[in-house]
């Protein structure tokens, strides 16, 4: 059974998504994870930072299928997973986002969700210099530019799909 993550506020109208992996923020006071509905319980699939104590939720300038999103250490900015909005499937691409209100998000792996990646599962590495992906299409890890969107390193010889990873 899905669990109800806010009981108070605004925050209490969201229905989390049954796939969805929310993110704390490094400062422990705010969450980011996916909703079917905004804070009025309105329909309205994305992304939403929520203060823990569920006074206040902000929706952020993401495709409605974005998912798998992960803090920066510093706060200030969002990785996460996304095809493009008119096309479906499992193949797609990383988006990194500031976390101020409207601000754009940019893809920093192929935006191409016919020829892009099932690279998923983003996180930033302690300087937030770097993110590290899984991949499901070829059983790699890849490391990124979280600036420039470059490839910087592929981990191979895994013999299963990778995913939740973490940097040390």
């Amino acid at each position: 059974l899905p669990v109800q993550l806010f009981t108070t506020g605004p925050a209490s109208n969201l229905t989390i998504a049954p796939d969805a992996r929310p993110s704390l923020s490094p400062d422990g006071k705010f969450l980011v994870v996916q909703s079917t509905t905004d804070q009025t319980g309105d329909q309205n699939l994305g992304l939403y930072i929520v203060k823990l104590d569920g006074t206040t939720v902000r929706r952020l300038n993401a495709a409605a299928q974005a998912t798998d999103p992960a803090w920066s250490p510093s706060g200030e900015r969002i990785a996460y997973w996304s095809t493009r909005p008119e096309e479906e499937g499992d193949r797609g691409f990383i988006v990194v986002i500031p976390v101020q209100p409207d601000a754009n998000p940019t893809p920093i792996t192929r935006n191409d969700a016919t020829k892009g990646e099932r690279d998923a599962d983003p996180t930033f590495s302690p300087d937030g210099r770097r993110i590290i992906t899984g991949s499901s299409s070829d059983n790699t890890a890849k490391i990124w530019d979280a600036e420039k969107g470059r490839e910087l390193l592929t981990l191979k010889g895994h013999t299963k799909q990778v995913g939740s990873l973490a940097f040390s």
